[in-house]
């Protein structure tokens, strides 16, 4: 995720505090990866974006484009959140002033009012968010300052009652986490542990059953078959299977078991980010050339989608995308009904990142959607119609004349355009997206 580093707490990148309650979507921050949120919510919906900058959430009616008054939380700064069930309530994580070792809190904020509540104290430096699908529990991930504390000692995920709003007894999952993944069906967690004990060998992935709060054995990649760290997790829509993304390859795992499959996916790429189809038949991967393969590839100096079969790990077909030398990280996102995916080109400065449409069945490639110079997220609505992406602005430090705020950038994806890109405050971070009550 790995784009700017403060700590061990921060090293994951700033990406990674996108992960949320029903990611499918994997894709990058300044290298191979984060998690992002999967489809959202149309156009009768709220969308709240976390201004860590400017300590402050700011909500945008979805079918005006019209921001309303941030919702200010003094001297927390917030991270990530996530939209419980039913969604009366959105559960902000946010930290202190002190970014490497500050104590997380989680806010509750009334959907009704836009109405901050009473802070839930959680874990140092906490980073992720996400919610069980029957709105019972939040599962927090929680990281670590590098500054005073020991590189063995455990990371934790700190779960709440939101019932009572009671914090319970945090769980030890590995020394460096990068990601947090729920499984659709809520009774999994999957934590991503960049942290490697050894050189060459692959970090671990640990479970969290959600029922009891315990963690299960760690799931190793296999050093032979994948001398590098995983970088993500996506879970099928049946929960069966989870498919962890690393330079190697897609490597499936048997949530039931733990067993970890074959590598699947195009052999002369190296995979920067997935997506799973909505009915699990399929993956998409995007890839990136590979310099010593590319003499024996027909996809020389392009960076590929790929449409792998869930079932055998046979490659379907496989779209052009074009060299983007710019480009330092993709994310990637499927329409529900399953049609089109939508891949984030995220560039370095001065250059635009980019939006390109992908028509699956086909696979043909539309024109790419200028997307800003600090794009760095992106999630379609749930009925489809619009691509949401979200852009970081600059922030130079408090009180720089050099701050520009960040915004939401709302494409149709019908037509495959850019609306008018909505306002938001300092350094946004991550945004969710409540339907109306």
């Amino acid at each position: 995720m790995i784009a700017s580093s403060r700590s061990r707490r921060d090293a994951r990148g700033r990406a990674c505090r996108l992960a949320t309650a029903a990611a499918i979507v994997i894709g990058g921050y300044g290298g191979l990866t984060a998690v992002v949120s999967a489809s959202m919510t149309g156009a009768l919906s709220t969308i709240y974006v976390a201004d860590e900058a400017s300590h402050e959430v700011t909500p945008i009616d979805a079918a005006t484009g019209v921001a309303g008054r941030p919702i200010r939380l003094g001297s927390l700064a917030p991270v990530a959140l996530a939209v419980a069930p039913g969604a009366k309530t959105v559960y902000v994580v946010a930290d202190g002033s002190d970014m490497n070792g500050s104590p997380g809190s989680v806010v509750p904020i009334v959907t009704a009012t836009d109405m901050p509540g009473k802070p839930i104290a959680v874990g140092t430096a906490s980073q992720a968010i996400s919610i069980t699908p029957n709105g019972k529990k939040a599962f927090v991930l929680n990281g670590i300052d590098a500054a005073t504390t020991p590189e063995a000692t455990p990371a934790t995920v700190t779960p709440i009652d939101l019932a009572t709003g009671r914090r319970l007894a945090s769980v030890k999952v590995g020394t460096l986490p990068q990601s947090m993944t729920m499984s659709p069906n809520g009774k999994l967690l999957y934590v991503v542990d960049t942290n490697q004990r050894d050189p060459g060998e692959p970090s671990a992935i640990t479970p969290v059953d959600t029922a009891t709060d315990t963690a299960g054995p760690e799931i190793k990649l296999s050093k032979a078959l994948v001398p590098f760290p995983a970088s993500g997790i996506a879970f099928a829509s049946n929960s069966r299977t989870a498919y962890a993304i690393t330079a190697a390859g897609v490597v499936p795992i048997s949530t039931a078991t733990g067993k970890v499959g074959k590598v699947i996916g195009l052999g002369t790429a190296t995979q920067v980010a997935i997506a799973v189809a909505p009915d699990s038949s399929s993956i998409v991967e995007v890839g990136t050339p590979v310099t010593a393969l590319e003499p024996k590839s027909p996809y020389t100096d392009n960076v590929t989608l790929a449409v792998v079969s869930a079932t055998s790990g046979a490659v379907r077909s496989v779209a052009k995308l074009g060299n983007e030398p710019g480009a330092i990280s993709w994310q990637v996102a499927i329409t529900p009904d399953g049609s089109t995916a939508y891949v984030l080109v995220i560039t370095s400065l001065p250059r635009e990142s980019l939006v390109i449409p992908v028509d699956l069945a086909t696979g043909t490639v539309g024109k790419p959607i200028d997307a800003g110079r600090n794009a760095f997220s992106l999630a379609i609505s749930q009925n489809g119609d619009t691509a949401y992406v979200l852009d970081g602005g600059t922030y130079k430090g408090a009180g720089s004349r050099h701050n520009t705020p960040g915004s939401v950038l709302p494409i149709a994806t019908r037509m495959s355009t850019a609306g008018k890109a909505i306002t938001v405050g300092l350094g946004p971070i991550a945004f969710a997206i409540a339907p109306r009550p």
